[in-house]
């Protein structure tokens, strides 16, 4: 007996879940990793060429690449008019939105870690009622069926785990570096703020 007719069903479901998670966590990735590539460098020239009073060439420069600290940057600075208070009340929907496009596919990535483990769960389920309708059928049970269905148990509770713990903990490595390099982009927004505003 194959392992997939052990599993039955729920082991095909285990497996579609963790293909599904997995394409979304490689596009996760390579969406962070698109976004934030050079841009700590990126922010120490346009911070260089703002300080040193070059406002249009910081925009020009801002408007070269696609990437989320550009667009914050070029935000920042065609909005910067009036006073600080006004200058971040127009910055922060466009903060919010630029994190949220990175963040995008976060919680479908922990939503089908978890679907993992319940689906093992709901497998270990059928398998336990498998194993009780075959006893009580005629009070015997024949050590095929027993065993056929404490094995469907166990081999999508197995799965379901092997599934879901790298999927979670890709999700939160995922999560930790798209909260550093907001926190790290945000940083450099603030440097921006102080040239804009105290000089």
């Amino acid at each position: 007996m194959s392992l997939l007719d052990q599993g039955g069903w729920v082991l095909v479901a285990i497996f579609s879940v963790s293909t599904l998670a997995w394409i979304l966590i490689l596009l996760q990735w390579m969406r962070l990793r698109g976004e934030t590539r050079g841009a700590i460098a990126d922010a120490r020239e346009i911070l260089r060429r703002l300080e040193s009073g070059g406002r249009e060439a910081a925009i020009q420069l801002c408007q070269t690449g696609p990437q989320l600290l550009r667009r914050l940057f070029r935000a920042a600075l065609e909005i910067a008019e009036g006073d600080r208070a006004r200058f971040r009340r127009r910055l922060r929907p466009v903060w919010r939105a630029e994190v949220s496009r990175l963040r995008r596919h976060l919680g479908m990535i922990h939503t089908l870690g978890v679907t993992a483990t319940l689906l093992g769960l709901l497998g270990t389920v059928l398998g336990i009622v498998r194993t009780f309708a075959a006893l009580t059928v005629d009070g015997s049970a024949r050590v095929e069926e027993l065993t056929g269905s404490i094995s469907q148990a166990l081999i999508t509770t197995q799965a379901g785990l092997m599934v879901a713990v790298p999927i979670l903990l890709m999700h939160h490595w995922l999560r930790s570096r798209i909260r550093r390099a907001s926190d790290r982009i945000a940083l450099y927004l603030l440097r921006v703020e102080r040239v804009l505003f105290e000089s």
